[in-house]
């Protein structure tokens, strides 16, 4: 699926709508070129979880967690990751496929991810700074989601 957002508050607003598709073990792994609006589309997920006043990018720390009374939301930044073993150091196997989890440049560690959950591809439009063209990949667990998307973006 395609969707093509015109600035960074629609950007901001698709992720809003995923957030709320998200079943409780769901991964999103974003994938995009520095400054495409991966952060932007994760704060938005965050943002339909109430957990948008705790949310910061977790570039530095690789992982962050939010929690409030009803949700546990991880997001990771892969893009520091120098090598696969760090994964087992920061716990990403504790909470991969057991929590909800955002991955920022999940292309990094493809090799550790399985087909579960939802790939988004963002990347800048060549013509307008502004825009993004984001392709969305459902594995089979969360296909719903993209038929669900597909009702609200036609």
């Amino acid at each position: 699926m395609r969707i093509i957002t015109r600035n960074d508050m629609e950007t901001t607003s698709l992720g809003k709508e995923i957030g709320r598709l998200l079943k409780s073990n769901t991964s999103v792994y974003l994938i995009g070129e520095m400054a495409s609006g991966k952060t932007q589309f994760s704060k938005g997920i965050a943002e339909s979880l109430g957990l948008l006043d705790k949310f910061s990018s977790p570039t530095y720390t690789i992982i962050n967690e939010y929690r409030n009374d009803h949700d546990t939301l991880y997001h990771m930044d892969a893009y520091r990751i120098e090598d696969i073993s760090e994964l087992d150091y920061i716990g990403f196997y504790d909470i991969y496929k057991n929590e909800k989890i955002i991955i920022e440049w999940a292309d990094m560690i493809m090799s550790e991810l399985d087909e579960t959950g939802i790939i988004v591809d963002i990347k800048k439009d060549e013509q307008d700074f502004n825009k993004r063209v984001i392709d969305i990949k459902a594995f089979d667990d969360s296909v719903d989601i993209i038929k669900k998307l597909e009702e609200i973006y036609e």
